[in-house]
């Protein structure tokens, strides 16, 4: 995935956690127009469930400081839920009894008698062997399709296991997403480095937006810390979607599940998932405030050593798949639940965002005398923000079948 490199530009911002306790629930009305974002069906408070998705390869122990942090940071702790998916080895720390014996105790040390059994009550954890760890997304992927996501209009935060938050992160996060005053609104973006702390909160955002080719796939460019001052900007839109962080309603999570197929697969994940939620409806905005932190030290890729006779085929399908994809071509066995949607189409993501997605796609931006967000050729560039700044709302194609996608259950 991509790191934050910190270049300090002042955009506009002042930004009180105070104003997510005014959240009232508002009622759902029909008639949607196409061009006009779906408001939210009912506004979060401090009842809102977050649930949150937690992948790990081993990394036990800062799996579970992630989930002490959150919980410890956090205005109202018993709305958060954890699902978390290990890959672990036999002398590998385990996340959930490294919380419940290390950590919990003093978390729960001034609560209720019932505190330590209360919140393990709300974690979910699932493990598997090393050999079968496949990488980030088919990881991710498992654990999206295992997710414990209850509540019709509950939130989730996807992250990575090496994790840090803010004071009262979980309201400023569902402020920050209620304020673009859209149901299908997904917050992403690379988080701030932990190292770069002094520019958490509200004091800056992180804009991320564009991607370059690497061996012909889209990766996201490297992201910039633009400093807040002045009015509090709102979220911007983008057509990045980051692994590290992506805050929505849990609806997203359903109907555009991270694709367990992609085994592997490094570069690729992140502009599977991004043109995938924008295709079905779904809105790629960076936050407007850093709400969660990243450990970027001494990332555990050791994924990559456990090599079988079948990883060569595997990586290479996945490679035909993400091409296909993103070159709207079909598959052997179909995309099934991991395919694009139809509220809009690729050429529409690709004229909008100015976005080479590989393949012929240079082609079709010189037709279309559309400059690209960000040069061919550009080796390791970074974000445009400029051009995310000038982004409007793309249409949908039925705004009402996108509004029934939002009940699934």
């Amino acid at each position: 995935m991509g790191m934050v490199r910190i270049a300090l530009v002042l955009a506009s911002a002042f930004f009180t956690a105070e104003g997510a306790k005014k959240f009232r629930l508002r009622a759902h009305h029909a008639g949607h127009s196409p061009r006009e974002p779906i408001h939210p069906f009912s506004v979060p408070n401090e009842f809102t469930q977050i649930h949150m998705l937690i992948s790990a390869f081993q990394d036990g122990d800062r799996c579970a400081n992630t989930i002490n942090r959150a919980l410890d940071k956090a205005r109202y702790p018993d709305r958060l839920s954890f699902n978390v998916f290990q890959a672990i080895g036999p002398r590998d720390v385990a996340c959930l009894e490294e919380f419940r014996s290390k950590l919990l105790p003093k978390l729960c040390s001034e609560q209720s008698m019932d505190c330590e059994a209360a919140t393990l009550a709300r974690i979910h954890v699932w493990t598997i062997p090393l050999k079968e760890a496949k990488g980030p997304a088919h990881q991710r992927g498992l654990l999206s399709e295992r997710a414990i996501l209850p509540g019709q209009d509950s939130m989730c935060l996807s992250t990575d296991s090496h994790m840090s938050f803010v004071d009262a992160w979980d309201d400023l996060l569902i402020q920050d997403w209620t304020s673009t005053n859209n149901e299908f609104a997904v917050l992403t973006a690379y988080p701030l480095a932990t190292s770069n702390a002094n520019f958490a909160g509200t004091k800056a955002h992180i804009n991320l937006c564009g991607y370059f080719l690497e061996e012909d796939l889209p990766r996201g460019v490297h992201a910039t810390t633009l400093l807040n001052q002045g009015k509090q900007p709102k979220p911007t839109l983008t057509m990045n979607w980051a692994a590290g962080q992506s805050f929505s309603r849990c609806h997203a999570e359903k109907n555009v599940p991270v694709d367990k197929e992609l085994r592997w697969l490094f570069t690729g994940e992140e502009v599977d998932r991004a043109v995938r939620l924008w295709t079905h409806g779904y809105d790629l905005y960076n936050p407007s405030i850093n709400a969660v932190l990243h450990n970027y030290t001494k990332p555990n890729q050791h994924f990559w050593d456990y090599y079988s006779d079948v990883r060569d085929a595997e990586e290479d399908l996945s490679g035909t798949r993400i091409r296909a994809l993103l070159t709207g071509q079909k598959v052997i066995g179909g995309f099934g639940t991991f395919g694009l949607g139809n509220q809009r189409t690729l050429e529409e993501y690709v004229t909008w965002s100015h976005t080479n997605l590989g393949g012929n796609w240079d082609e079709y931006l010189k037709l279309h005398k559309l400059t690209p967000n960000i040069p061919d050729g550009a080796s390791d560039p970074d974000t445009n923000p400029k051009f995310c700044e000038s982004l409007e709302r793309h249409p949908v194609r039925d705004a009402e079948s996108l509004a029934k996608s939002a009940l699934i259950k």
